[in-house]
């Protein structure tokens, strides 16, 4: 099994695994453990929502064919692409089907779902940076790496290097906010510039001249991926 294919199945039975955690085991009479997902297949952040859905269905795959679980996973995968309205529109459909399992990705999405299934008491798996999403919430958990385990791989990287100045780029929001908080605390002889922009502008063409007077020894990007180019 190929590195990937073997994280991939990883993060499922943690995702398993809280669904037992919640519910328990389910309704005997069921065959079927049916999971909802909503994932952002096209739009800005269309590369993240394919590599899932790839994970997704190897897993289903994976997993049936070798009889697992006792019981057939079947995963019904929708596109919310980058549109809460959508998003909050599947997340009613997949009430309406009696889903009680869902997975949603992203912050924009989970964002808008995450009400309607906490209402419906449905268990709901959430892949987002933002851990604000769960104030208030009985029914939710979020799976995400840690700040500190990332941070802790970049310093392994700058360990050996001269490092006097390093650029942020980040994405507006509380994850890049605390990601940052972070590393100025645990390297503060380090001098940090940085620089935030939104998804709904990816014109990041006026921000190039600010990088270039910092003179930075590296650039660190803090986001989604696709808008870098």
């Amino acid at each position: 099994m190929k590195k990937n294919s073997f994280v991939a199945l990883v993060v499922f039975f943690s995702f398993l695994t809280s669904i037992l955690v919640f519910n328990g085991c389910g309704k005997k009479e069921e065959d079927v453990i049916k999971i909802g997902a909503i994932l952002p297949l096209t739009g800005t952040l269309a590369s993240l929502g394919e590599k899932e859905a790839r994970m997704l269905n190897f897993i289903a795959d994976y997993v049936n064919e070798r009889k697992m679980l006792g019981k057939n996973l079947y995963i019904e995968i929708q596109d919310g692409k980058t549109d809460p309205k959508l998003a909050a529109m599947i997340a009613q459909k997949f009430v309406s089907q009696g889903l009680d399992y869902i997975l949603i990705s992203t912050t924009p999405l989970t964002a808008a779902a995450l009400p309607i299934l906490e209402k419906n008491n449905k268990t709901t798996i959430i892949h987002s940076m933002t851990n604000a999403l769960l104030n208030n919430t009985k029914f939710a958990v979020r799976i995400y790496p840690s700040i500190y385990d990332e941070i802790e791989c970049l310093n392994n990287f700058l360990i050996d290097k001269k490092v006097s100045k390093i650029f942020f780029l980040r994405v507006k929001g509380e994850f890049s906010e605390l990601w940052i908080k972070n590393f100025k605390q645990i390297n503060p002889k380090i001098n940090l510039y940085e620089e935030e922009y939104i998804l709904t502008n990816l014109d990041l063409k006026n921000i190039i001249p600010k990088i270039k007077k910092s003179n930075p020894d590296y650039i660190i990007l803090l986001g989604y991926g696709s808008e870098y180019p």
